[in-house]
Formats: C-alpha cells, structure tokens, sequence
C-alpha cells in the first residue's frame, strides 16, 4: 500500500474559462454539492483490509504521525478509523470487485502547525473523499455525495464526520454566478460563527471528466493579493511587457502561498528557507501560468526574466519563518 495523493484542485475561475463550452452543455445533470473550505491541512488516512494499522500522509507524502505529532489525539485516529470503515461498507455493498485498501482524505484543523484560523481549541478531522483499490491494482473513488451515504447508513448524522456541506445541489448557473459574486463574499464558517470561512470546493455528484472539482476562494484567504513587490526598475519601466508582467507575478508571492506550503509540512527552519523558496516560486509559477496561459508560448528567456524577482521571495519566506 502506497500514499495516494489527493489531485490539486482548479481554482473555478479557470475552470470556467477553459471549459465553458460543455460545462454549459445538458450533460451536467447531476450537479455539485457545495462544501466549506477548511483553513487547514490535508491528510490521506488509509488502511488495508483486515487490518487496524492506519498509515497517516500529509498533503506531500509525510508521515503526518511526525508532522503534526500529538495533534493526532486518539479522538481523531477513532474518528479515521470510523471513516474508513464507513468507506470499505459502502464499496462493499456496490460490489464488482474485491477491495484490498481502504483510502479517507480529509482536513485537520486547529492544529500547532497551521494557526492562521482557529475554529476551537482542539485538534478535528473532517473527511472529504473516499476511495479503495482493488486487488487487481485498480482504484475506486468515489463522490462527495456517496461519501455522506456511506455515513449516513451507519451513522446518525454525516457531518459530524465530514466537512460542512449542504445537502442541495447546484448547477452549472448557479457556479457561474458564484464565481462572479465571490469577491463581495465575507462568508463565516459553519464551524464556528466567530471566523471567516475559507472559501468553499464544489464537489462534484458524478466523477467524470466534465465534471472537475473546483474552489472558490475570498479575498482575505487567496493566494493572489496585492502586496508592495516592484523593485525601483519596475516601477519607471512602464511601457515594458516583461517588467509588466514581472509586477502582475510577483502578486502571486504572499503569505498566504507561504502558509500553504506550511500546511503540507514542510520544515520552516532558517536551514531550509532556500527549500521553501524554491517551493514557493514553483508554486507561483504553477498559479501564474494556468491564469496566463499566454506565457508558455513565450521565448524561455522571457519567462525566466518574468519570475525574476530578486530577493523579494527569499526575505518574505526568511521574515515567515523568524514570526514562527
């Protein structure tokens, strides 16, 4: 059994933009339920059948036993391993085929490692996908949807196990509309009426290709913002697209993007800054192109003078880690 990572998820907007053609189309029946987004971190909780050792990964395929460390309290490895049969039940009962490991991802909050949104004082799990292989070497995943199913034949109430979610679906307008509305959004979360929500992830209720899973940030949590990046050059090159879109990239290095990076567990000592910015930019650079995808076919020179920023990225990710 092998750590299976959770695919990154799209942001709606670019989504929208690529795709507008058959997400618009009558084939999108099913709809998507809307889903909180947790300020937390992403762990993938799997065992194998029959047995009770549950393997903890973080978001980047740490074992999240030693990244979060006694934020795994027993309350949350029941809570795993609640989930995790609730998952092998449901495929079971589909049958087709004969499962050998059981896969739960979910997000931990209220941890030491993540302080920037508190929703209480202890350390909680909420799951968010389901999946098994086979023993055949195939996976099976299965709907946001399926999962509150999977709950709520063996369980009293779903969302005390999962992330907060409605129980009515919508559709490709709806999302639409979302996305045009979302910068006006000061959303609290359901978790906790005193703090903002994240943001939300439209889960879709049939797994196809046409049908991806897509968020929606707010301001306040995007990793997107307008902070002071421009070097004094950039700031008397005006006329220059290079310098122009040097400025627009350097919007994308923020401290949200460094503490999404914390999230995964990555080790935010001095020694390993030159790591972390190298992470970072990756990042960015990842984020920046899928928003300007006119870049690839830029000259490979042109796109390296682009994410040239200077020290800028290095003494924001060394001011982070001295805060720590």
């Amino acid at each position: 059994m092998s750590f299976w990572k959770f695919e990154s998820i799209k942001n709606a907007h670019n989504i929208l933009k690529e795709s507008f053609s058959y997400l618009k189309g009558d084939n999108i029946e099913y709809g998507w339920t809307v889903t909180e987004k947790l300020d937390g971190s992403n762990i993938c909780a799997c065992k194998k059948l029959n047995s009770d050792q549950i393997e903890l990964y973080s978001r980047n395929g740490l074992d999240a036993r030693e990244v979060f460390k006694d934020d795994i309290t027993p309350e949350i490895i029941e809570k795993i391993r609640t989930s995790l049969k609730s998952v092998e039940v449901w495929f079971d009962n589909k049958g087709g085929f004969e499962t050998s490991a059981i896969f739960v991802w979910g997000e931990i909050i209220n941890t030491k490692l993540l302080k920037r949104t508190r929703y209480g004082d202890t350390p909680q799990f909420f799951a968010f996908r389901g999946a098994v292989s086979d023993t055949d070497g195939g996976h099976h995943t299965m709907a946001f949807c399926d999962l509150v199913d999977s709950f709520e034949n063996i369980h009293e109430n779903a969302k005390d196990y999962l992330v907060p979610f409605k129980n009515e679906p919508v559709m490709v307008a709806d999302i639409f509309k979302m996305e045009k509305e979302v910068d006006n959004w000061h959303p609290k979360s359901a978790l906790n009426s005193n703090v903002n929500a994240e943001g939300i992830v439209l889960m879709p209720n049939w797994l196809a290709r046409y049908m991806p899973t897509m968020k929606l940030k707010t301001k306040k949590f995007r990793e997107k913002i307008s902070v002071k990046a421009t070097t004094p050059r950039e700031k008397t090159i005006s006329n220059d697209p290079i310098a122009n879109l040097r400025k627009e990239f350097s919007l994308y290095i923020n401290d949200n993007r460094i503490i999404s990076l914390q999230s995964k567990g990555y080790k935010f000592t001095r020694e390993n800054i030159p790591t972390l910015v190298k992470l970072l930019l990756a990042d960015a650079i990842d984020d920046f192109e899928k928003d300007n995808p006119s870049v690839l076919e830029m000259d490979k020179k042109d796109r390296k003078k682009i994410y040239n920023i200077g020290s800028y990225g290095f003494n924001m990710v060394r001011s982070f880690v001295d805060s720590i």
